[in-house]
């Protein structure tokens, strides 16, 4: 078995310092903060390497896994003795292999004709075509698009509401969390408990 390669050590701070600007004020407000904060904020920068290390070698270890029990799942199907699932174990616990019925197919014309012409008289029973219309979100989003849709289902009998799905979405303007504070300080603690503003991002 191969040696597992080992992820070096980085320092999560080097990064940062290597993005700091040599001279020159930065374009954004630094934010007050106590001893206790910066200490925290050290640990989320440290955290978020670990994490990421960590992730990297979790994609690793779990294809060296998929890479062992594939080929005993393939073996066993052509003997007659598919199963979807696999306990595989470990010193300390078990996990569980499982594949899913949920496949990725070829959309362009060329794949689709090279897939029947490899699969023959299986290729209309493994597969079929089925055939959906939905309207591109920009269109959906065209009052005058909406319009013209309406009035030529409307000539030939067809009900909107009846036929498609009809949503009214609020849409936020472009500045709004710039134009919120001309609330009052009440107004726009109301306004915050209607409208979720997301979560601050920690890069």
């Amino acid at each position: 078995m191969a040696q597992k390669k080992i992820a070096a050590v980085v320092n999560p701070f080097d990064a940062i310092a290597q993005t700091v600007k040599p001279s020159g004020k930065s374009d954004k407000p630094t934010a007050k903060v106590t001893a206790t904060i910066k200490e925290i904020v050290d640990r989320v920068i440290s955290s978020k390497a670990t994490i990421k290390t960590e992730e990297a070698l979790l994609v690793e270890d779990e294809a060296e896994i998929v890479t062992c029990v594939r080929p005993q799942q393939d073996a066993d199907a052509r003997a007659g003795k598919f199963s979807k699932s696999y306990s595989v174990p470990g010193n300390k616990g078990t996990l569980t292999y499982v594949t899913a019925n949920k496949w990725s197919l070829p959309k362009d014309a060329a794949s689709q004709a090279a897939l029947k012409k490899l699969l023959g008289k299986r290729y209309d029973l493994w597969f079929s075509p089925k055939r959906t219309i939905g309207i591109k979100p920009a269109l959906g989003l065209d009052p005058v698009f909406t319009a013209k849709l309406v009035t030529a289902c409307t000539a030939v009998g067809i009900s909107i509401e009846e036929s498609f799905e009809v949503f009214d979405t609020l849409v936020a303007c472009e500045d709004l969390d710039k134009l919120q504070f001309e609330l009052s300080a009440k107004d726009l603690e109301v306004f915050r408990s209607l409208v979720r503003q997301n979560k601050p991002s920690l890069k």
